[in-house]
């Protein structure tokens, strides 16, 4: 079973786990809400070492339930697997009749045609990938990409790198406000901590276990103001057993025109700007409490943001509620959520594209000005497969309105171009196949619709393959 279960997962030798892998949430998730292990998983990238403290604390067969022993015995095959002092490959061969509108935690290809080879090395305190990826007629134009590649470094406690990873700041399965998958990753530069582990500071042990992360990279030139800075900080925290607490910063700052620099940093950070409109500065709150409910796990979690748009941080509110939790049927394992979002229209004076990057939203798929709840399932077999599920309900651009600056863009942004509302269900399934993981997804909309970036069709397909070598 277990050398099925291994082959879904995009797990490769590195430092941490990736977003967009769902079993291997699921399980570390279970594991921590039965209340075996204090592992934080509403920020990714999620290092290794915190996985290893976590299967350490799980028991056996003999002390945990059966299944959480299952998720322990996965995630203790994977972390043998990527934590090897090794090279590892991979090839990915991916398309969809579109680019895939809605984007959740789980990974989808992001173009109607990708082809990509990844080459990974991990040593005892530095780790590098290389991805390329080639994608035919992207939106952007730049048909060659680099989105994984990295180069990192364990100093002390903490590991610094530079590079093009993704990310996920929040709790949510369908939606982040702060930062998701939805968009490329931005290149840049970033440091976290090693590991999660209580401080031994005595005024800082209520924290329990604790992370800090931040980064800083440029957007794309193909904007309002080229050259725009993107910086980030979050700090997560579980000051009592399954409550995680998470507070996000992002700021929009730089580019053409603007003050630049360290000095730009600082004072786009600090807020000492004579002029309100020279940065777009975002904070969020979340949390998540996760608990065993007769044998299986529930977690209730929300997350709130406030934008200030240039007129203070009171005028710019969105706001996240969900409840996921799992079940034991038919002989697998399942994993439900039921998640609602509220988004406000993006707007800056300034900068006038918005918190977006290559023409997708760095949050949330349904972009600004959006209502929307979403039933997701994940049903994973025991040997492996995994069948997933979806239907949303969604309304984008609720006032109609787009600035003009935004319609005139050299990228068409997924923006839709009037107000929409409509239905959409999905399907996927993942099994081995040709030695390697096939992906299968469907879509389906009650209607067509429109956005600056193209023609939503009703029904949509994608595929993706992957083989590990």
């Amino acid at each position: 079973m277990l050398a099925g279960v291994a082959a879904s997962s995009p797990v490769q030798a590195s430092p941490w786990i990736d977003p967009g892998d769902v079993r291997m949430r699921h399980s570390l998730q279970r594991m921590s809400d039965a209340g075996h292990s204090p592992l934080l998983t509403s920020t990714w990238p999620l290092p290794w070492s915190d996985v290893a403290q976590a299967v350490r604390l799980t028991p056996g067969r003999t002390g945990a339930e059966v299944d959480v022993f299952h998720q322990r015995s996965y995630v203790q095959f994977e972390l043998n697997r990527a934590t090897r002092r090794a090279w590892s490959s991979e090839a990915v061969l991916g398309g969809a009749t579109q680019a895939p509108l809605l984007r959740g935690f789980a990974a989808l290809p992001r173009e109607q045609a990708e082809l990509g080879v990844d080459r990974h090395w991990q040593g005892d305190r530095f780790a590098a990938a290389l991805d390329l990826t080639y994608a035919d007629d992207p939106v952007e134009g730049f048909e060659l990409r680099f989105d994984g590649s990295y180069l990192a470094g364990r100093i002390g406690g903490w590991v610094l790198g530079g590079g093009s990873i993704d990310r996920w700041w929040g709790p949510g399965w369908q939606s982040s406000l702060v930062l998701s998958t939805n968009a490329r990753p931005v290149m840049g530069a970033w440091f976290q901590r090693q590991t999660t582990e209580p401080s031994q500071w005595p005024g800082l042990s209520w924290m329990g276990p604790w992370q800090l992360t931040g980064f800083t990279g440029e957007l794309d030139d193909d904007r309002e103001v080229s050259g725009t800075q993107l910086s980030g900080m979050r700090l997560t925290m579980m000051p009592i057993q399954g409550l995680e607490i998470g507070a996000s910063r992002t700021v929009l700052w730089g580019g053409d025109g603007q003050s630049g620099g360290l000095s730009g940093l600082r004072d786009a950070w600090f807020r000492d700007q004579e002029d309100d409109d020279a940065a777009r500065d975002l904070l969020a709150l979340d949390m998540r409490y996760g608990f065993a409910l007769g044998g299986r796990t529930a977690g209730v979690y929300a997350q709130t943001s406030v934008v200030d748009d240039g007129h203070g941080f009171s005028s710019r509110h969105s706001h996240l509620l969900g409840l996921d939790w799992t079940t034991p049927w038919w002989g697998a394992d399942q994993q439900w959520f039921l998640e609602a979002v509220e988004t406000a229209r993006d707007e800056h004076d300034t900068y006038a594209s918005g918190y977006r990057y290559n023409g997708r939203d760095l949050a949330t798929s349904f972009d600004g000005d959006a209502l929307a709840v979403t039933l997701g399932l994940h049903h994973f077999f025991r040997n492996g497969h995994h069948l997933s599920g979806s239907l949303t309900r969604a309304e984008l651009n609720r006032g109609g309105q787009l600035d003009s600056r935004l319609i005139d863009a050299p990228i068409p942004y997924a923006v839709a171009d009037a107000e929409t509302q409509f239905w959409a269900a999905s399907i996927g399934y993942q099994r081995t196949a040709l030695g390697g993981w096939l992906e299968l997804r469907g879509e389906w909309r009650d209607h067509a619709f429109s956005t600056l970036d193209q023609d939503e069709d009703r029904w949509q397909w994608a595929g993706r393959w992957r083989y590990r070598f």
